[in-house]
């Protein structure tokens, strides 16, 4: 909702329009006897939020405007600046035009200010240009398989690399949801998953592998939401049961889950869960698997049908989020602690990944704020360190995965291999565009899933050139 303001002598007329017009400020007339009417055209404008540059390179900023498409005849602008990061001697190229440029020297957040006047009309907004630091990444993908669904996960178990995922088949074999490689192929552990499921992610755990998603339970036995696989055959996890729901798409499975985590040699399971043996009958977002027993631990805001929890430990706590909320959760095995990450209240939340960073916490969200009939998607990344949150400047990218080698952070997105050092962005300019869902370092090796060439899900070694 936006609110213009107009001078009607000694009151203040406001008229509510429906996301339409910028919040407009006027100055009250002396003269009692005015209509609330605005003399001549409408004035109405914004800047983008954020803009996203390499730092010593020049971000170029300038008003949107609606519903025209130019700034009525007579409108008069004033950029400044209003803070620069520490030790930063930038200038504007000129201050009264509505097209400025600004020459970034250092990384950092630079926050400007614009305002238009047109006769008693003035508009005042804000946007913030941030610049971090860059070099080019060299290096090629090797494929090793294509698959007829997405890949949603990786993980080395048993010295074999397993994917899993929704697709049908993998390499030409039958293996529905689940398969793993060896030195002759890829293989189907037992039956795999029921047509229409999919798993979305592994962890070893007791020697044995569990897998979460959305499924009733592998072909051989009963096992909704999360099941066990011991090298040879698959387990029930029982807790959980078959619960179907009707939607304005059909059937809906109730129980899902979304992730894993060991954490003080107990399995915690993230998603979205309901039943009667959970020790209540509300819905869960965090279980906890103790023996062979399931129990619930934890609600956080989720829908059903739409869970996005994901579970991660970090310096011996238990973190908690939901990818569609602004904040995280954290558990010391005992009490659970809530923290909202500093993202504008006026953004909703597509996405949030996090990952144990060099003994920090480090989150990656991905946001929106309306802009008109557009909205303008941003991504962000904080480092949390038990203390405080503190911005990390990237490229405007949202990471769909997180991955640690050593002391070099590797992140997958659309346009492929991202990796940061602590300083600076390694970001890929040449080669095919791989738009990557999955990174796992296994045996010296980088894997990497995700589509490339028209949409072909493929699964792929990622080498590095010097």
């Amino acid at each position: 909702m936006k609110k213009i303001t107009l001078p009607t002598g000694g009151f203040i007329f406001a008229i509510t329009t429906l996301a339409l017009l910028p919040l407009l400020i006027v100055t009250a007339c002396e003269n009692d006897d005015v209509s609330p009417v605005i003399p001549g055209p409408l004035l109405s404008f914004n800047t983008d939020t954020e803009v996203r540059v390499v730092a010593g390179e020049a971000a170029t900023v300038r008003p949107t405007f609606r519903p025209l498409t130019i700034a009525p005849v007579g409108t008069t602008w004033s950029w400044k600046i209003i803070s620069v990061p520490e030790n930063s001697r930038v200038s504007l190229t000129s201050t009264d035009q509505s097209e400025v440029t600004l020459e970034t020297d250092i990384p950092g957040k630079y926050q400007l200010e614009l305002t238009g006047k047109l006769g008693l009309q003035v508009i005042v907004d804000t946007l913030v240009v941030k610049a971090y630091d860059e070099t080019t990444l060299q290096g090629q993908y090797q494929l090793l398989v294509e698959a007829d669904g997405p890949i949603y996960d990786l993980y080395g178990y048993q010295n074999k690399l397993y994917a899993a995922g929704g697709f049908q088949t993998i390499g030409g074999v039958k293996a529905p949801g689940i398969a793993f490689y060896n030195e002759t192929g890829w293989k189907p552990l037992g039956l795999g998953m029921e047509p229409g499921a999919y798993v979305a992610d592994m962890i070893e755990f007791q020697g044995d592998l569990y897998v979460v998603g959305y499924f009733s339970g592998p072909q051989e036995v009963t096992s909704p939401a999360v099941s066990r696989w011991d090298g040879t055959a698959w387990n029930a996890v029982p807790g959980l049961e078959v619960l179907w729901v009707q939607n304005d798409w059909g059937p809906l499975l109730v129980n899902s889950g979304t992730s894993l985590q060991v954490y003080k040699d107990n399995l915690y399971i993230g998603g979205y869960f309901r039943g009667r043996n959970l020790g209540s009958l509300q819905d869960y977002s965090v279980l906890k698997l103790d023996g062979n027993q399931l129990t619930g631990v934890l609600r956080l805001f989720n829908s059903l049908g739409n869970s996005g929890i994901r579970l991660e430990e970090y310096n011996g706590q238990l973190v908690a989020f939901n990818q569609y909320d602004k904040s995280i959760s954290l558990f010391d095995g005992t009490v659970w602690q809530h923290m909202d990450i500093p993202i504008d209240a006026n953004r909703y939340s597509y996405n949030m990944n996090a990952v144990h960073y060099k003994n920090k916490l480090l989150i990656n969200t991905k946001t929106a704020i309306p802009q008109f009939q557009e909205e303008q998607v941003i991504s962000d990344f904080f480092i949390w360190d038990q203390d405080q949150f503190q911005e990390v400047y990237s490229p405007n990218n949202f990471m769909h995965t997180l991955e640690v080698v050593g002391e070099i952070l590797f992140t997958g997105e659309t346009n492929g291999i991202f990796t940061w050092d602590g300083q600076r962005w390694g970001v890929s300019k040449e080669g095919p565009k791989f738009s990557i869902d999955v990174i796992e370092s296994f045996q010296n090796q980088l894997f990497v899933a995700g589509t490339m060439n028209e949409g072909i899900y493929q699964i792929a070694v990622w080498q590095p050139l010097d």
